[in-house]
């Protein structure tokens, strides 16, 4: 038996651009759903408050080097992207989680 021909996407066939959007809502909705699932354990916002520092989101490039600053600028974009998906799916899980890492880093100063 042979596998079914692929019909290749059509933008003008209406059935092949509903699908396409389907699939789509489908996919963000499953990102979403994993983005919430991992803001909602505190080990898993610790991790993406870690990723948010890696990127050096609120920081100056700190190099002259056109070649550092395209690399810092890279990482940076992605996390104003993390950022903004964080802030849009989850609002209230960001701030307690900005919220743990301010205790956290209070805690790590007292200590020593």
């Amino acid at each position: 038996m042979s596998d079914p021909i692929e019909v290749p996407y059509n933008s003008s066939d209406e059935t092949h651009v509903k699908a396409q959007t389907i699939k789509k809502k489908a996919k963000d909705q499953t990102a979403n759903d994993d983005l919430k699932g991992v803001m909602a354990t505190a080990s898993g916002r610790r991790f993406v408050w870690r990723v948010l520092s890696m990127t050096g989101l609120h920081q100056d490039t700190g190099h002259t080097d056109p070649v550092m600053v395209g690399r810092f600028l890279g990482r940076r974009a992605l996390g104003n992207q993390l950022y903004a998906e964080v802030i849009s799916i989850c609002p209230d899980e960001y701030l307690l989680m900005q919220s743990e890492a301010m205790t956290q880093t209070k805690k790590e100063n007292s200590n020593g």
